[in-house]
């Protein structure tokens, strides 16, 4: 139990990998079932070095030095980002519905020696005032079928962030991208109605998706494995109601899909050239709005020390909030490897 020398990839003990493959064993027979549990694990293409070295950088780009932020990592899954979070932040609340789930991310933290910078809730957030809340691969496993509940996670959320704080939603597909990156891989399915039993049948009869033992059946199933993405607008939307403004807008953080490491990127440069007239300045949407994912989003909480960009001031107000949410399996259904989700 170590990290290497490349300070990104982490060799986890043969008991935390084993509790891994347990997680997984329902989709043995998919393809990519080996690369899908690699992922979950210390390797530099797994999840916990890519959100350690592409997205932590970029979160501190946009909202500041996280040494001195309480950060919540809201549906922390086996917690790839919660270690990588915990290794930069002053403190992490970690909270999701899954409890097997939760309790591999337990295991992580401790081989990382991490346990102590991580507070646990499972059923309810204690409303600590944190600085940021990260969302990293979780909005499309909400089911969007079920009226409102969407826009009440997200509000939710957003009454945990104290003024000038910030949400970071991180590798949720976007439904303005015609084919189905996430989980399909299929054409038109973003663009069908969530939980479409047509995208259903289409799914199972080229091989793309199966029912998972343990996981919602059907068209549902379907949807929680995260095939229906969300839009740009949709967040946008709802977060206005509560104070928040697109950081992605702002002078400093709207001419570029990523800033941070610097890696040059001829055909991201042209994309970002072309489309910062059309998107930004005249349609006033950041640049990832036009992206097969929304990456690297963050939206801003006004306050009395939101002119300090961009780092917010830390606070510590404790009051109590629920959150009730259904619980979910946050796994692609193609059984592919991701850089982000849970």
């Amino acid at each position: 139990m170590s990290a290497t020398s490349t300070d990104t990839t982490f060799q986890y003990s043969k008991e935390f990998e084993e509790s891994i493959e347990a997680l997984c064993a329902e989709k043995r027979d998919w393809p990519h079932y080996r690369r899908y549990v690699a992922d979950h694990l210390g390797s530099e293409h797994g999840r916990y070095a890519l959100f350690k070295r592409d997205t932590v950088p970029e979160i501190e780009y946009h909202c500041g030095d996280l040494s001195n932020q309480v950060v919540l990592d809201f549906g922390c899954g086996t917690g790839a980002s919660t270690a990588a979070l915990a290794e930069r932040a002053q403190a992490v609340i970690a909270f999701d519905t899954d409890a097997r789930r939760v309790a591999l991310c337990r295991m992580r933290l401790q081989e990382h020696g991490l346990e102590h910078r991580v507070t646990f809730v499972a059923d309810e957030l204690r409303r600590r005032r944190v600085d940021l809340a990260v969302l990293n691969g979780v909005i499309e496993h909400i089911p969007a079928t079920e009226p409102g509940l969407r826009e009440s996670v997200l509000s939710r959320v957003a009454n945990v962030v104290g003024p000038g704080g910030h949400i970071f939603i991180n590798d949720t597909p976007n439904r303005l991208c015609p084919v189905d990156l996430h989980t399909t891989r299929l054409w038109w399915i973003p663009w069908t109605r969530p939980g479409s039993s047509w995208a259903y049948a289409r799914a199972l009869a080229t091989g793309r998706f199966f029912d998972a033992q343990g996981a919602a059946s059907g068209p549902r199933g379907l949807e929680e494995a995260g095939a229906w993405g969300t839009t740009f607008w949709a967040l946008d939307s709802c977060l206005r109601k509560h104070g928040f403004s697109c950081l992605n807008l702002m002078r400093g953080h709207d001419r570029r899909l990523r800033y941070r490491p610097a890696r040059p990127n001829a055909r991201r440069r042209v994309f970002e050239a072309l489309m910062y007239p059309i998107g930004p300045l005249f349609l006033r949407a950041p640049l990832t709005a036009f992206m097969p994912n929304l990456n690297n989003l963050v939206f801003r909480r006004s306050g009395s020390d939101a002119g300090a960009l961009p780092r917010p001031a830390a606070s510590r107000a404790q009051d109590a909030v629920e959150f009730d949410l259904p619980r979910r399996d946050p796994v692609s259904g193609s059984g592919r490897p991701r850089s982000g989700g849970r």
